[in-house]
């Protein structure tokens, strides 16, 4: 597995590129910070890849992906293309690991 940033630090609101996941693989997923930590109360959004506009993902158990304080790291399974929308003010990056 390698590790990638998707998104560098920042409190802009902005959408990674995509991170396509291959059937039969997984990939981790999760918000970094330089050291101050995350901030309560900012949630980020893994979006699955569609024609038209990204929507919403889910995991096996029907649970919204998503990336918060408390959970600031998720598997995605493939075979799937998702993206992470961090919202303005939610100072941290995006990583990869696949």
């Amino acid at each position: 597995m390698s590790l990638r940033t998707l998104l560098e630090i920042g409190a802009t609101a902005a959408d990674s590129p995509p991170l396509t996941v291959k059937d039969g693989a997984h990939a981790v997923i999760g918000l970094f910070t330089g050291g101050a930590g995350l901030e309560s109360g900012h949630t980020a959004f893994v979006l699955q890849v569609t024609p038209g506009a990204p929507s919403p993902t889910f995991d096996d158990t029907g649970e919204s992906l998503t990336l918060t304080k408390a959970r600031p790291n998720r598997v995605i399974q493939g075979p799937r293309t998702v993206i992470v929308r961090r919202p303005a003010g939610l100072n941290a990056g995006v990583y990869a690991e696949a």
